[in-house]
């Protein structure tokens, strides 16, 4: 989650909907999901962090008129990477997790470009084969 004061607004924004700052602090050292978007006739990219996989996922499917996603990294803070940095994993694809016993319980899976798993929930670096998934995104 992000938080701010009112200092750091800009008196301007994209539209009546949002507001833009100058400033914001990251209230908790959780992963966060970054996605690169570009709209296809104006060559405009936008840049989007989520909190959730599973809203990455939805805001995926909605499909907004004319944008695509180009590019999904994990964020990861310092309290949480084995380097004591910021951690930034290039993704390349989003799985769902096929469970043959329980089909309403499914886990989503990341898989960085260098092959490395990381699940949803809790957030954890899959060393194991993660088993049949169902690719839901894939990232060039």
């Amino acid at each position: 989650m992000f938080s701010t004061n009112e200092i750091f607004k800009y008196p301007c924004s994209f539209d009546e909907h949002s507001a833009e700052w100058s400033a914001v602090e990251l209230s908790l050292n959780l992963p966060w999901f970054l996605i690169e978007c570009a709209h296809k006739e104006e060559k405009l990219f936008r840049t989007f962090f989520f909190s959730c996989l599973r809203d990455v996922v939805a805001f995926i499917d909605t499909r907004l008129t004319g944008i695509e996603g180009v590019a999904l990294n994990l964020v990861v803070p310092p309290v949480m990477s084995s380097s004591r940095n910021w951690l930034f994993v290039p993704i390349k694809r989003i799985c769902r997790e096929n469970r043959k016993d329980d089909c309403t319980k499914f886990q989503l899976i990341l898989t960085g470009k260098d092959g490395v798993h990381y699940c949803e929930s809790p957030f954890d670096l899959v060393k194991k084969d993660v088993g049949p998934t169902e690719t839901l995104v894939e990232f060039k």
